[in-house]
Order: structure tokens, then C-alpha cells, then sequence
């Protein structure tokens, strides 16, 4: 490839059971130019086997000489971003699946607003086989970064792969925002390259994939700690934020939303880690005084403190 592409898709590659999908719904693009970098870290399984056998000029392959998303995800996912060339990247999964005008539609946007540095997918959610059963609004086509934000924080669907950045000002701005186990550098990393503006595209183009082998669905007490931690940086980080654009009611729905995600993190662990686990979950609770900032998440946490009295 002489010229630098127009896009690049950067996949960090650890899951090899829906890779083939993730590489068919890229290679299968209407719009051709665009590069398909796929960077292996350290996977036990054969995820180079699979890439070779596509035999596609567009894909480069690089491997990692150690795991580097067990010790820093973002990290990593920043590393995978460096071999980029393209004028435009996307940090794709390795499970999820981009309709075949994912692409054309981004360029369509751009061609009116090359200033913006930031476009955005509009996402479905799908069951593990990939059949769609929810999707979310329709954003409008061109936002201001208020607007993005506040669409953002109150109706789209926290994704990481559905966005399309600038390389260069994202490099500029040291890459995807890093917190613990990557929750909210979905959310922070776009909020911060939306400062000229927002494009949405109209029509859904990503399919984000509910399965067990997600990070998301990992339920220990370990992980449940680090996302609290990372939840306590990005409520200081969006503070900073949205106050250097003197804007109150993004503060306002910034803490909403960490409200309403320590609610649903406490929950869902509840089902997974053992509530017999007394001892455990008292550490936990009284080991975390960031739940005693939010009164909706101590209403969770006075459910289970009842349980530990029965």
C-alpha cells in the first residue's frame, strides 16, 4: 500500500470464537480504503492460523512478546493503535461485527465536517449468536460537544469500538483515556475528541455482542474493586473537565451516571459472588468509601448489609 489509507482498524486479538466474524464484517466493507491491523497479545489460541488464512493484502499482523492487557488494557489498546497509518482509526474488538456501509457513511459525514475529529456509530446489541435485540436512538448527524455529551451520558450505549478518531489528535491527546480495567475510557476518550463537534451516523453500523467472554462479565470481588477505583477517577476526571467548559449540567449528569453505574455494578455482583461470603462483602463495603458518597448506591449497599443480619 503506497498511500496511507484513509482508515485504519486496529483489533488488540486475545478471543479467537467470534474473530472470523469481526475480520468477514471488516473485510467486507463498501468502502475500500482503509488498512486492518490485527495485533495478537500473546493469545493461547491460534489467532495467527486464523488471520493467515485470509491472505488479504489490507491485514498486517503483529504479536506482543507478553500479555499486555492482563496488566493495563488501555495500555495495550494504545500500543495496538501505534501501527496505525490511516488518517482516521478505529480500535474494533475482537468479537463485535460493522454493517458493510460502516464506513461509507463515516466518509459521507466527514466530506461535510473535516473538522470534527470525532464520528460515532449507532450501536445494536445482539445475543452471542449475533442476532440483534435492542438498539439504541438515532443521535443527530452533526453535534456540538455539549450535545454530544449530554446524548452520550443519558442515552447511548457505552461502547468502545463504534468510534472513529482522528489518529493524529488523539495521539496529540495521548491516546484513549486510561482508567482500570478500560470502564469509562469509553466514555471519557470521547468526550474529550469531541471538541469540534460530533458526527453520528444515522443508521445502525455496530453490533456490540452480549456474551459470557466479555471483560464486562468478569465477577469477582477483585474487579468489582477496580472499577469503583476507575469510577472515582472518571467522576474527577469529568469534574475537571466539564468545569473547564463551564458547564454545570454535564457535572450534574456526569455524577448521575456514576450513581446509576455503581447501582448496577453492586447488583450484578450480588448474583455472581457468594452473598453467604459475609466476611468478604463487609471488607468490601466498609473498605470503599466512595459507595457513601452516592445515596442510591447505599440503598444497595443497606440490602446487603440486611442480608449479613439475617
Amino acid at each position: 500500500m503506497n498511500n496511507p489509507p484513509f482508515f485504519s482498524f486496529v483489533i488488540p486479538a486475545y478471543k479467537l470464537q467470534y474473530l472470523s466474524e469481526t475480520l468477514d464484517s471488516i473485510l467486507g466493507q463498501t468502502c475500500s480504503e482503509f488498512e486492518l491491523i490485527v495485533v495478537n497479545d500473546k493469545s493461547p489460541e491460534d489467532i495467527k492460523g486464523l488471520v493467515d488464512a485470509y491472505s488479504d493484502p489490507r491485514i498486517a499482523y503483529y504479536e506482543n512478546e507478553q500479555n499486555m492487557g492482563r496488566a493495563d488494557l488501555v495500555a495495550s489498546w494504545n500500543h495496538a493503535l501505534s501501527y496505525a497509518k490511516g488518517e482516521y482509526v478505529v480500535l474494533a474488538s475482537d468479537d463485535d461485527v460493522y454493517s458493510a456501509d460502516f464506513l461509507e457513511q463515516a466518509k459521507a459525514l466527514i466530506s461535510l465536517h473535516p473538522e470534527c475529529n470525532l464520528i460515532r456509530g449507532r450501536v445494536a446489541k445482539t445475543m452471542p449468536t449475533g442476532e440483534p435485540y435492542e438498539e439504541e436512538c438515532a443521535f443527530e448527524p452533526i453535534l456540538t460537544q455539549e450535545r454530544f455529551s449530554f446524548y452520550l451520558l443519558r442515552h447511548g450505549y457505552k461502547c468502545a469500538a463504534n468510534y472513529i478518531y482522528k489518529r493524529t489528535v488523539l495521539n496529540e491527546r495521548g491516546g484513549l483515556v486510561n482508567f482500570p480495567c478500560a470502564w469509562y475510557t469509553d466514555t471519557a476518550t470521547p468526550l474529550m475528541m469531541a471538541d469540534k463537534g460530533a458526527l453520528c451516523l444515522p443508521n445502525v453500523s455496530f453490533f456490540f455482542r452480549s456474551s459470557d467472554i466479555q471483560l464486562s462479565a468478569n465477577y469477582t470481588i477483585q474487579v468489582l474493586q477496580q472499577k469503583l477505583s476507575a469510577i472515582e477517577q472518571y467522576q474527577s476526571w469529568a469534574e475537571r473537565y466539564f468545569a473547564q467548559l463551564q458547564d454545570t449540567l454535564l457535572v450534574q449528569n456526569a455524577r448521575s451516571l456514576t450513581r446509576k453505574d455503581i447501582c448496577h455494578m453492586l447488583t450484578d455482583h450480588m448474583q455472581y459472588v457468594p452473598l453467604r461470603n459475609i466476611k468478604m462483602w463487609k471488607k468490601f463495603i466498609y473498605g470503599n468509601p466512595t459507595l457513601y458518597k452516592y445515596e442510591k448506591a447505599m440503598a444497595v449497599v443497606g440490602r446487603l448489609l440486611h442480608h449479613f443480619k439475617r
